[in-house]
């Protein structure tokens, strides 16, 4: 990755090896050594299904093969393994439900992801054809680390498919999914006037909804009971973000503004930022410097906040849709700038990669748990990029039977497995193999936003048929 000359292994060492000792509750230890490596309220939260050394190996690896492009030679090589992460499914649920679906499509997604699978054959492909399927109904910080399967792929370029990826043809995954996989309707929550954002609070206990009624619906996702904030704007409310580990949250507007809220105290407004001339469209905030807030408008302006200093910090261009900030360490920030995506060093604020191939707008993107991919939906495509490897499109999948794509994120529980909402229906699709998906009716209307919860395995999709659902 560039700039990667910057990354302090020496410091992220010492806060993997904080949170290894926090976790074998060696409190005591813990604490001398924090203070006598100067860690400061620094935290990382890693959770690493198959340790702590791989975990670190894992990282230092992307980072140490990165810094060799350009200085080593390219050379043929055979077979070569990569690892990416895909967290360990959840229990599955037997009843069947309104949205669920149904046995022929459960079957298919359990063959592809049997757990007993190595690296696949490449030379097999291993997924049977897609299969539309019905349903009865008309209608961040992340705490869960993912476990690692084998990718086996043939080189066949002259370049390391570790920094570049591979041909989709080529990408073969074996993972943790199971033969009891299902994916069902939960519960509708009624809305009005429209949705456009939906975002968890990092423990999956809140949910948090806007649109055009100018106010954020927040419920609570044990009793399904909602409250409403007072109205904080005077236009639609384009995009809203929970702070990573607080019930402190962010509303960006057309009118213009950027408002902070606490869910705990929701009858009035905290904090508004003025200084953006256009609309306001998108904002996110940094994963570990938790007073820093990103927004950006439709003059491709992008800002950053303190919402503790309450002052803008830096003003750039590079964002006109869309912005999201790597999960977990927040060294790139993501941007949509019509139909390219911009990979931007939050230190140095330059663009490291731009990321083109789609030729319309792109509506949505989203990163996956580990921070090394990133999906993109435009109307008649979705794709999903390698951060890791220049920015490079490894997968992309076409539209079809005049179905428009409009929001996307990742199975909290399947790290592979990508959602994507469009009119009426959630599509499941499984990168690696363009024939493999799922096609779930939903809603009556355009699924303007999709969010997931690591913390309890939810899906929620707020639609403009004025109602959010949730999935599992």
């Amino acid at each position: 990755m560039a700039g990667s000359d910057d990354w302090d292994a020496e410091k992220m060492f010492e806060l993997y090896l904080h949170d290894y000792l926090m976790k074998r509750k060696m409190h005591k230890t813990a604490a001398i050594f924090r203070n006598e490596a100067n860690l400061g309220e620094t935290h990382v939260d890693v959770v690493s299904p198959e340790g702590f050394l791989h975990e670190w190996w894992s990282m230092f690896y992307d980072v140490y093969a990165s810094r060799q492009l350009g200085s080593q030679p390219a050379k043929e090589g055979g077979p070569v393994k990569m690892r990416i992460p895909s967290t360990i499914p959840q229990a599955a649920m037997n009843r069947h439900r309104p949205g669920q679906l149904p046995e022929d499509c459960l079957r298919r997604l359990a063959e592809t992801f049997n757990p007993n699978l190595g690296p696949l054959d490449l030379n097999k492909p291993s997924f049977p054809m897609s299969a539309a399927v019905g349903s009865s109904h008309p209608q961040q910080q992340t705490h869960k680390r993912a476990q690692i399967q084998d990718i086996s792929m043939e080189e066949t370029t002259t370049t390391d498919p570790i920094l570049y990826g591979t041909p989709e043809a080529e990408l073969s995954i074996g993972s943790s999914y199971d033969a009891g996989f299902t994916f069902e309707e939960v519960i509708t929550l009624q809305c009005s006037n429209g949705l456009s954002c939906c975002h968890f609070s990092s423990d999956g206990e809140l949910l948090a909804t806007a649109g055009n009624i100018r106010k954020v619906l927040i419920w609570d996702m044990e009793t399904y009971g909602s409250v409403s904030t007072s109205e904080g704007h005077t236009h639609l409310i384009t995009d809203l973000r929970f702070r990573p580990s607080s019930t402190l949250f962010a509303t960006s507007s057309l009118d213009k503004t950027v408002t902070i809220w606490d869910a705990a105290r929701p009858n009035k407004p905290l904090y508004k930022f003025l200084g953006h001339v256009q609309q306001v469209m998108s904002l996110d905030f940094h994963p570990q410097k938790l007073d820093l807030l990103c927004s950006c408008d439709q003059d491709n302006e992008i800002r950053l906040w303190n919402i503790k200093n309450y002052s803008c910090t830096r003003v750039s261009k590079g964002a006109t849709k869309q912005v999201r900030f790597q999960p977990q360490f927040g060294k790139i920030l993501a941007t949509v700038e019509r139909n390219i995506i911009n990979l931007i060093d939050v230190e140095t604020d330059s663009v490291q990669f731009y990321l083109k191939g789609h030729v319309k707008d792109i509506l949505s993107i989203c990163w996956d748990a580990s921070g090394k991919y990133i999906a993109s939906v435009s109307e008649d495509s979705a794709r999903v990029w390698s951060a890791m490897s220049g920015g490079k499109c490894i997968h992309e999948r076409l539209s079809s039977n005049g179905k428009k794509f409009q929001s996307c994120t990742f199975h909290p529980g399947y790290s592979q497995l990508l959602i994507i909402g469009g009119d009426q229906s959630l599509e499941l699709w499984d990168p690696t193999e363009n024939t493999k998906t799922c096609s779930v009716p939903a809603h009556d209307g355009l699924i303007a936003a999709l969010a997931d919860s690591p913390q309890t395995g939810m899906v929620a999709s707020a639609c403009h048929d004025d109602c959010v659902k949730l999935w599992k």
